[in-house]
């Protein structure tokens, strides 16, 4: 039964962790991982507004996928709290190459006065002070940092006996920044997210509007980060001294320049997704409403009571609004944002504070919008898919980014248990875009091009196709769910409307064997459907069953690009280099499938494959054994690994021939291939005997039989006939009888 939700009589379902209503954990838990901080507070950067006209834009994604809590993946402590007036600025003063004219947008000198050049007057002092009580209820205690839109107030609600903020004009003289907040005042307020600020009132005091905003008393990600450049600089400046102790050739500018090196700060990267896998329901909740946030960077995102915040709504605006100003931040906004902000801007944002919160790179000037490469930044070289994550989320093109917050936390979801893989062990990973593990049979494990084909993972109707229904219904049933009368029927009757009915069709031409007409097919497709990653990847699938594993890898390659997260495509493109006979990626591919979830059993054999091509048997049983001892493969990993240690090619020793036995002891099957290897077991025990090699402290017994000639013998001579027994095939029993009259004991009269 599910638990029901106690935080303030919710009543909502509590599922995996967290409340389907509130969004927030069962009280006394907490949904964010252990950290522990001791750090002051930081103002953000004023962000000038961006003037021009706008125009919407469709931006829809052609794969629809229902959206799924990131808070859910993440469960640990909260940060203490810290003391609310420790935020009070004593001396309040935007810096002066923080300044500019509310019109024109260049810098300004003075605090207040008249722009030299378009003559338009400012203010950048603070309107309320410490003392002043607003509204007869809403006492201030000062400003507390700067924002792109105005001054951010501590203030106390002495009704309702609570710490709130208020947030003014940065510019008292700023006429557009007060049309900003009159339309704050329109919408804004109907804003409920348990993971956005909450907004209480919109009131005006002294002739100037203000916002009164929930107070969170948590740390921002840039926090965290100042306090990780923090420890660097101290790190930095400790071992510049040390060195320059030993070292008296080392000048001041050298040691300097050494701390300012190692200064930039960054953060886990597991820790880091899992922040953005929390706020991500925030912004699919903002973009359903039709707003985008457009100013999202590390300032913006709090941590607080074990879970986070989106704060700072300054700079939300309706999707599409021809009017108004656009604020942003440098090395965080998408090209388009400056004119026409849509949900992707805010994604691409998302992404750009990701990379600049694990990598320290100059995101303001020279990657202002691009990313640096693998070969600059080493966390992209141990993350391949998070670089590619990377790169989909902050692509240049508003139309190649994720498409939706549901789809990016998917996505980065995956992203994530691969890096927590590396450092933690193997997991599973569910997907709801693939079905599981398709390799199902011995028969298989060799793998042939067309079998290679089959045993990818099944792709999973979309649930958003009009045919959808129809083939979920039809996949219900026993035995083959799709026929090609069904698919005919199906459609004539929704025409061009579903794409799901010909892949499916495309499906059943595979296991037919008919590429040409796949092919066929697929060239139709792609101009029906130009862009939709489903056709690249039974594209790929053709023409792995057809032989040639380059064009397959191209096709897989553009599904890895849509889906940096997903297991299918990386094991697809495994396939794909072997049969192209890149070994060498083959091997990378098959094992990062397998380390990461190694119930992708199809994985751990073309892995060992390829370590075999290698003539390395020990990477070979490394990647046999990480198949789970509960999956259905199991025993065909440990036939095939005996088959493996026992290659004829390489001679057998004493070392060897134990970790067979060891291997082929805890298997029961009962089938040609096990005597088969059962069989060669004792004739090369038998062969060991006869010349000598075994050493003293070798067993007296092999899978419990006496290390006797005429026990090995016999023992032989019985599982090869037993092999014979359950051959396929008359050529195959007559050679398997063969080798049992070869090895039998000779009779004595």
């Amino acid at each position: 039964m599910s638990e029901i939700c106690q935080r303030n009589s919710c009543g909502g379902r509590v599922v995996e962790g967290v409340c389907d209503d509130c969004g927030k954990a069962p009280p006394g838990k907490s949904l964010l991982s252990t950290f522990k901080i001791d750090t002051s507070s930081s103002t953000a950067p004023v962000a000038a507004p961006n003037r021009a006209t706008h125009r919407r834009r469709s931006a829809t994604a052609p794969y629809t996928r229902s959206s799924s809590r990131g808070a859910g993946v993440i469960s640990a402590s909260a940060p203490p709290e810290r003391d609310p007036l420790a935020l009070v600025l004593h001396s309040p003063e935007v810096p002066a190459h923080k300044r500019r004219c509310p019109a024109c947008a260049v810098k300004v000198t003075r605090v207040s006065g008249y722009c030299a050049q378009c003559g338009a007057a400012y203010d950048f002092t603070p309107r309320l002070q410490a003392g002043e009580v607003v509204h007869g209820k809403l006492s201030i205690l000062g400003p507390i940092a700067y924002g792109g839109l105005g001054w951010i107030y501590l203030g106390r609600d002495t009704l309702l006996q609570r710490w709130l903020v208020l947030k003014g004009l940065l510019n008292g003289k700023d006429s557009a920044s007060a049309a900003a907040a009159v339309a704050e005042r329109q919408f804004l307020a109907a804003v409920k997210h348990p993971n956005i600020v909450a907004i209480y009132d919109f009131i005006e005091h002294g002739g100037a509007g203000y916002i009164v905003m929930e107070y969170v008393s948590g740390r921002t990600l840039e926090e965290l980060r100042a306090q990780q450049d923090r420890v660097n600089l101290l790190d930095a400046a400790g071992g510049a001294l040390q060195t320059g102790t030993q070292r008296s050739a080392l000048t001041h500018s050298e040691t300097c320049a050494s701390v300012k090196l190692a200064s930039r700060g960054v953060l886990p990267v597991a820790d880091v997704i899992r922040y953005i896998l929390a706020i991500l329901p925030a912004f699919a909740y903002l973009h359903a409403q039709q707003l985008v946030y457009c100013d999202f960077k590390p300032d913006n995102l709090m941590l607080e009571q074990g879970d986070v915040k989106l704060i700072d709504m300054g700079g939300v605006r309706r999707i599409g609004d021809p009017g108004g100003d656009v604020y942003g931040s440098r090395g965080f906004t998408a090209p388009e944002a400056q004119n026409d902000p849509l949900a992707v801007s805010d994604l691409f944002s998302i992404g750009r504070t990701l990379a600049v919160l694990v990598m320290d790179f100059d995101y303001q000037r020279s990657h202002e919008i691009t990313l640096p490469t693998p070969a600059e930044q080493a966390l992209l070289q141990q993350h391949e898919a998070l670089y590619r994550f990377l790169l989909k989320a902050t692509h240049a093109d508003p139309q190649r980014r994720f498409q939706s917050a549901a789809a990016m936390a998917e996505q980065l979801r995956g992203v994530l248990c691969e890096i927590t893989a590396q450092q933690h062990g193997p997991q599973h990973v569910a997907s709801t875009i693939f079905g599981g593990d398709a390799l199902q049979d011995s028969e298989d494990v060799e793998g042939t091009r067309l079998a290679l084909a089959r045993l990818l993972p099944t792709l999973k109707v979309d649930t958003c196709d009009p045919a959808a229904n129809d083939l979920l219904q039809r996949a219900a049933t026993p035995g083959a769910p799709y026929s090609e009368a069904l698919l005919a029927g199906l459609l004539t009757s929704y025409g061009d409307n579903s794409l799901e009915l010909p892949l499916r069709r495309i499906d059943l031409l595979l296991q037919q064997g008919s590429l040409d007409q796949s092919l066929l097919q697929l060239e139709h497709m792609l101009i029906a459907a130009p862009g939709d990653w489903r056709v690249h990847w039974y594209l790929g699938k053709t023409y792995l069953a057809a032989g040639d594993g380059v064009r397959a890898r191209a096709e897989f390659g553009k599904v890895y690009f849509e889906l940096p997260g997903e297991i299918a495509p990386k094991l697809a493109i495994a396939f794909a280099a072997e049969v192209a006979g890149d070994t060498a990626e083959a091997l990378q591919f098959y094992r990062r499938v397998a380390s990461t979830d190694p119930n992708h059993a199809s994985a751990c054999f073309g892995w060992a494959r390829c370590a075999v091509r290698r003539s390395d048997l020990t990477q070979a049983h490394t990647a046999l054994t990480r198949l789970p001892a509960t999956h259905s493969m199991a025993m065909q990993g440990r036939i095939l690994l005996a088959a493996l240690l026992m290659d004829e090619r390489t001679a057998m020793d004493q070392q060897r021939l134990e970790q067979v036995a060891e291997v082929l002891q805890a298997v029961t099957l009962d089938s040609a291939a096990v005597h088969q290897l059962k069989g060669r077991l004792f004739a090369h025990g038998l062969d060991l005997l006869a010349t000598g090699t075994t050493s003293g402290n070798t067993s007296t017994t092999l899978l419990g039989l006496p290390r006797a000639a005429r026990s090995l013998r016999l023992a032989a001579e019985r599982e090869y006939r037993q092999a014979a027994r359950l051959a396929g095939s008359a050529h195959e029993q007559a050679r398997w009888i063969e080798r049992a009259n070869a090895v039998r004991p000779l009779s004595i009269f």
